[in-house]
């Protein structure tokens, strides 16, 4: 029976502890006899007092051992007087068994026995709810709670949910869901188990018994993590790897720690090798995973190198190059792409403290928008295995920024079928944006996740007869040729192309941007088709910004929905105005055709007959925002469609096509008043 029970027993009634040091009988014969070597040097008195038959002697032993021995300085704390006060927040939310995960607010059940219902998916059925529960970072809240104020009510909480966790989940070598999922695991291993564990040594009220049901269950896990640790996709791997690690660089005296690091050890410089592209960046194709992948190599070496063992070089070289992406992927207010399966993240202090472990002085002066460091050789920025295009036209809050992607789909189920979208922001205004991920599970996600986040239409592209790019290639085995793209001293140039499912005959969508560094940014999209189709292309705004679209005016030869549109941000009023050419060149002079749209329309929020108009800055959190749509049709052959993308100015931009061919095209182009002859190569 499930009952909603807050854990104000705590401090209501006093807690009457086991005066015992062991844990359940069969967990310390397991413990003393088959889990600890008890011949590792500090373990002399724990293993005579086991051969001479006094269990409880040596459990208290091992008590003292784990308390004086100081192995892992970094997670320890000092003593603190008692206390009363309490911090608040997500400390005292847990209190009462409250807790916030991904914004979805719940008060997890207790069962009639006290217990925790360590299954509870939240307040809207969501599994990541349960994850995030099982990965105990509030273990860690706890521990800070406690310093800050003394209160045992803190490390009460700390010695309930440990005893809890581990007497509900009983260790199985064939449980790979739910709290033993392999990903949660590792991240219990990595950080929230071992810093609760050493950071509550000299507190009393965490019971002898607690601790060494912990020991015994960090051995659990070590043994759980060597069976399971290389399964999943990249990013989990490199978090079970990471626990696995730490649990045998911090409990060496485990019988199977040596063997434990190697595994560790061998798996991490594989998933080098195969997870992460020469260039730096990770395989599935996201900013967050790539982060959370970096983070945890990062952590391997940061432990190893904390417990003062051997670390194979490659694993700091690979680990900068990681770093090295998150970097120059930032955009002039430190945030990191929106692309496949992400969140909106701040990365500047994530850089800043690399940048002190590696010595980039680059890397700080891209942090601080040039005030510190040094500044780097390039503005612009190429990953060309994966196929990501930074293009900038400096390091200042007041810059231009833009994201291109022409590489791979994505080693995982984290990809989205979003090739040669494109992003741009002008000092603090995101203008063109990724829709974001919304959610993985529960009515978001239900909602929005395969018919919009990881479908083409929620990104800034070409849908071909109503249908979505092709998933594939997942990764690749080459960088992209150098003849595609180019960063030259005053523009910079890349070009790619994807193919579509489910349509009849073949249809190809190549996009080649050329950007103007400090002024604009060219676009031509061409579709190569074997038969008459509709094509529909898509920008998408911030919803911070408004849009609009020309007057009449304004029309462009290319047909009636081929009107300027306007994007402004609606407090800082930066924009950016979408053009076609107004003029045209003699189109017998080509066998290229010039593709025209037949309506313009501005969706905002609409779920049917297909979501469209929505953005998801952060993880179950979603609103409207505008899409661009453009409806039109292209015959069989190559269709050319050419966009100017210019900053906002009191002057009017205008685009016309001076020549236009198979190989390429020039375009003159009025910006700011100034004329301008631009080409775009095509092949």
């Amino acid at each position: 029976m499930l009952v909603a029970m807050a854990l104000v027993v705590y401090v209501i009634v006093p807690v009457v502890f086991s005066q015992s040091s062991c844990p359940s009988p069969s967990r310390t014969t397991k413990l003393l006899m088959s889990q600890l070597n008890l011949s590792y040097p500090g373990l002399e008195a724990v293993n005579h007092a086991v051969k001479s038959g006094d269990e409880e002697g040596a459990c208290s032993l091992l008590c003292q051992y784990y308390r004086d021995e100081n192995n892992v300085p970094f997670w320890r704390r000092a003593p603190r007087p008692p206390g009363t006060g309490k911090v608040g927040g997500t400390a005292d939310d847990a209190l009462k068994d409250k807790y916030d995960f991904y914004g979805e607010v719940g008060v997890v059940p207790r069962y009639s026995n006290g217990s925790l219902d360590w299954h509870y998916e939240g307040p809207i059925g969501d599994d990541e709810y349960m994850y995030a529960l099982n990965r105990h970072e509030i273990f860690m809240t706890l521990v800070d709670a406690y310093q800050a104020t003394g209160n045992d009510v803190y490390s009460h909480l700390f010695d309930n949910l440990t005893t809890d966790w581990i007497a509900s989940n009983p260790y199985s070598e064939k449980d790979t869901f739910g709290p033993w999922r392999s990903l949660e695991s590792g991240i219990r291993m990595d950080e929230s188990w071992g810093y609760g564990f050493f950071g509550f040594q000299h507190v009393e009220s965490f019971r002898n018994s607690s601790r060494l049901a912990m020991v015994s269950s960090f051995g659990d896990h070590g043994e759980y993590l060597a069976q399971y640790a290389a399964v999943g996709n990249a990013n989990f791997r490199s978090m079970q790897y990471l626990g696995l690690a730490t649990v045998a660089l911090v409990f060496p005296e485990l019988q199977g720690s040596a063997a434990w690091y190697r595994e560790a050890t061998e798996g991490v410089l594989k998933d080098m090798g195969t997870g992460v592209y020469p260039d730096g960046v990770e395989t599935e194709q996201t900013s967050l995973y790539h982060y959370v992948a970096t983070r945890s190599f990062d952590g391997f070496r940061n432990i190893t190198d904390a417990c003062h063992h051997y670390l194979d070089p490659n694993v700091r070289h690979v680990v900068e190059g990681m770093f090295n992406y998150l970097a120059y992927c930032m955009d002039q207010n430190g945030n990191s792409p929106l692309n496949s399966d992400a969140d909106l993240q701040n990365l500047t202090e994530i850089v800043l403290d690399a940048a002190k472990v590696f010595e980039r002085d680059d890397w700080v002066y891209v942090a601080t928008n040039g005030l510190q460091g040094t500044k780097p050789e390039n503005m612009t920025s190429m990953f060309p295995w994966s196929g990501q295009f930074i293009m900038r036209d400096g390091w200042s809050k007041e810059n231009q920024w833009a994201w291109l992607d022409v590489g791979p789909y994505g080693s995982s189920g984290h990809g989205h079928r979003d090739k040669l979208h494109l992003s741009i922001r002008i000092a603090n205004q995101h203008l063109l944006v990724d829709s974001g991920r919304f959610s993985y599970n529960g009515p978001i996600a239900d909602k929005f996740r395969g018919v919009y986040v990881e479908h083409t239409r929620a990104h800034n592209a070409f849908l071909i007869d109503g249908q979505q790019q092709v998933d594939t290639p997942g990764t690749v085995k080459s960088p992209l040729p150098s003849t595609d793209w180019a960063i030259n001293p005053s523009y910079d140039m890349a070009r790619a192309s994807i193919t579509f499912e489910n349509v009849n005959g073949s249809a190809l969508h190549t996009r080649a941007v050329r950007y103007e560094r400090g002024r604009y940014w060219v676009v031509v999209d061409r579709i190569t088709s074997d038969q008459a189709r509709d094509v529909t292309a898509i920008w998408h705004a911030h919803p911070s910004c408004t849009v609009s679209v020309g007057n009449n005016e304004e029309k462009s030869h290319y047909g009636a929905g081929s009107d300027t549109v306007h994007i402004v941000g609606n407090t800082t009023n930066i924009g950016l105005d979408i053009l076609q050419p107004t003029a045209s060149v003699n189109e017998e002079s080509s066998n290229v055709q010039l593709g025209q749209f037949v309506n313009t329309s501005v969706v905002i929020g609409q779920s049917k007959p297909v979501p469209q108009g929505w953005y998801s800055v952060r993880y179950n959190t979603y609103t409207e925002s505008p899409a661009v749509v453009y409806n039109g049709k292209v015959n069989e052959g190559q269709t050319d469609f050419i966009w100017l993308l210019a900053p906002k100015s009191s002057k009017q931009s205008v685009v016309s096509i001076v020549s236009h061919s198979n190989s390429s095209i020039v375009l003159s182009i009025t910006f700011n008043g100034t004329q301008s002859s631009v080409t775009i190569p095509m092949q």
